[in-house]
């Protein structure tokens, strides 16, 4: 080896040794632990912050211990962030990792033992609350508020329940308002969103404070079976824009600043629950066509016709109108002589809202064609429902309806090409055909080669041969490709157990709930690739928030789980509607997944 070769190795060894020893003077300066609320709900996903300082490069990733009833996990949306800073000339380097926490537990929770590169984070004390203590206590004037009222808290079973909710706010600036847990805190009932009222804004004065009163959304409820219900506390997720004084000089370039509500009123946002009581309907003079309507309605009902012909149809139309929830109301009962036959029912319904009701008409319009001449009578349709005004049921009555069937005189029966015909004798030799409308005439005499059917039986082997094709270039790459086919056959699987739940609507309720659960679990162990059965619920939100679909997904879906445990479980008596809100919130999260 030459000096200059030996000089250069030399220069390339002693470098090495001082970066060495610079990554090895580098130490771990502070370790912080922050939360940017002061109040926690109980069960409620919170973000958290750890910062480790460092004089050097990257430090090493946070320790953190096991915690009893708390479980924390990487927030995989948001990516560890890295800051800079002098200090009497010399560079601090902080990096801060993102976690999101939960946990049950109410009262003060104490984060300790978070370390990093050796040095333990001070404690941080977290304080959990329960969600009915945290709503507005009278006389108190937070800077935002929101109130759950109904106008009525003492009802009929299937009586109509006025449900809004009000934001109040006194310092400007909410933005991205939302309730997620809104529709949730309404499932005893069976519910319609009536109107988005978020622009509707008055001034008020609460406790000589003036707020802005936000109407933010209305519901209309039916409660469906009798008893003592509640419509539990519902938080506010929103943001606050915050901008900088005024009277700084660069006030007009600097941009708002966008926080969580939480942030401004020092804990969660949460309505005060309402209680409500269903009173049964009385069984005492109940009507035996009786189907559960509850309101107020006017009933019509007549024929289009009272004099037809032999085979002319004539409909009998029955109008429904009325306040109330339409879905419970069942089709009239027709009872129709022998001699008229019936055709399907065609139903149009139109609802709307007005005067603080839920006001609706129902048409059916019955399609009746009577064989036989002579005098029909057709029995007299009935509609029954209750009355929450006069407390008693009441019954509505159109008819009976009288049709007269005179004979076909003008017609005799012929047979033309092995088909039945009708012709009416008209007394005339000749008669000119008018041409009218967009009616078309052609010769009898048209060429086979013209004809649909035709050009049907000759193109439909090639139809047939690219098909086969398809079919098995399919077949060939799901065999050559074992994970695709296994998620493509999950999705049929998928199909064929909400048709067996929605079997199941009217039927056992732990066997629609376990059949939705199963459900879940197969669509999401196939599409994964790795069974989520034995997974406990914060495996499952790390996995899934791995995803396209992403953590909130992740949250709602095991959000949904946790409900389908609770109802299988500890079952009571869901209605058919509250299940088939399920079933489609089910159907909507599974069918929009992608992994």
């Amino acid at each position: 080896m030459n000096t200059g070769s030996l000089f250069l190795s030399l220069c390339m060894a002693a470098s090495g040794l001082l970066i060495l020893s610079s990554s090895a003077s580098a130490k771990i300066l502070s370790v912080k632990v922050n939360c940017d609320y002061e109040k926690v709900i109980a069960g409620q996903t919170f973000p958290l912050e750890i910062s480790v300082s460092t004089d050097g490069d990257t430090p090493p990733a946070p320790e953190i211990p096991n915690f009893a009833n708390l479980t924390i996990r990487r927030n995989p949306q948001v990516a560890p962030s890295k800051s800079f800073m002098s200090l009497n000339g010399n560079i601090q380097t902080t990096f801060t990792y993102h976690f999101l926490a939960q946990t049950s537990q109410i009262g003060n929770f104490r984060l300790a033992g978070i370390k990093a590169g050796g040095v333990e984070a001070d404690p941080l004390i977290i304080q959990i609350v329960d969600p009915r203590d945290q709503s507005r206590k009278e006389g108190e004037t937070p800077p935002i508020y929101v109130e759950s009222e109904v106008d009525k808290t003492e009802v009929w079973q299937g009586q109509q329940i006025l449900f809004d909710f009000y934001i109040y706010d006194r310092i400007g600036g909410l933005v991205d308002l939302n309730a997620p847990g809104l529709e949730n805190a309404l499932n005893d009932f069976i519910f319609k969103r009536i109107e988005d009222q978020s622009k509707n804004q008055t001034n008020t004065i609460v406790n000589g404070q003036t707020y802005m009163k936000i109407h933010g959304i209305r519901y209309a409820l039916f409660p469906l079976k009798a008893g003592e219900f509640e419509v539990g506390p519902i938080q506010l997720k929103a943001r606050v824009e915050l901008r900088g004084d005024p009277r700084d000089s660069f006030f007009s370039f600097s941009r708002p600043k966008r926080v969580p509500v939480e942030q401004v009123t020092g804990g969660p946002v949460i309505s005060k629950p309402v209680k409500i009581k269903v009173k049964p309907l009385p069984a005492q003079n109940r009507p035996p066509d009786f189907t559960g309507a509850v309101g107020n309605f006017s009933f019509k009902a007549d024929l289009s016709r009272n004099e037809v012909t032999v085979g002319e149809s004539v409909t009998l139309k029955v109008t429904i109108i009325g306040n109330a929830n339409f879905d419970t109301i069942a089709e009239p009962s027709l009872t129709l002589p022998p001699e008229i036959e019936k055709y399907d029912v065609e139903k149009n319904s139109d609802i709307k809202f007005g005067g603080d009701l839920l006001r609706g008409t129902v048409e059916y319009d019955f399609i009746l064609i009577p064989r036989e001449e002579g005098e029909h009578v057709i029995d007299a349709l009935t509609f029954s429902y209750f009355d929450p005004e006069t407390e008693s049921y009441r019954t509505l009555q159109r008819g009976p309806f009288r049709l007269k069937v005179k004979p076909d005189e003008g017609q005799s029966i012929t047979y033309y090409k092995g088909k039945r015909k009708r012709i009416r004798v008209t007394g005339q030799d000749f008669r000119h055909i008018r041409r009218t409308g967009a009616a078309s005439l052609r010769d009898e005499g048209t060429p086979v080669t013209a004809t649909f059917g035709y050009w049907t039986f000759m193109t439909a082997p090639w139809f047939g041969y690219f098909f086969l094709l398809a079919y098995r270039r399919r077949a060939d790459y799901l065999e050559a490709n074992p994970d695709v086919a296994k998620k493509v056959r999950s999705k049929g699987r998928l199909k064929g157990r909400f048709a067996k739940a929605t079997s199941l609507l009217e039927g056992s309720e732990s066997e629609f709930f376990a059949e939705l659960e199963s459900a879940i679990h197969d669509h999401l162990s196939a599409q994964l690739g790795l069974s989520t059965r034995g997974m406990t619920r914060s495996q499952l939100v790390d996995t899934l928030s791995k995803t396209r679909s992403g953590p909130e997904f992740a949250e709602s879906m095991t959000e949904v789980l946790d409900q389908l445990d609770a109802l299988r479980y500890a079952p009571g008596e869901t209605s058919p509607k509250v299940r088939a809100n399920l079933l489609q919130q089910v159907r909507t999260k599974l069918e929009g997944f992608s992994a």
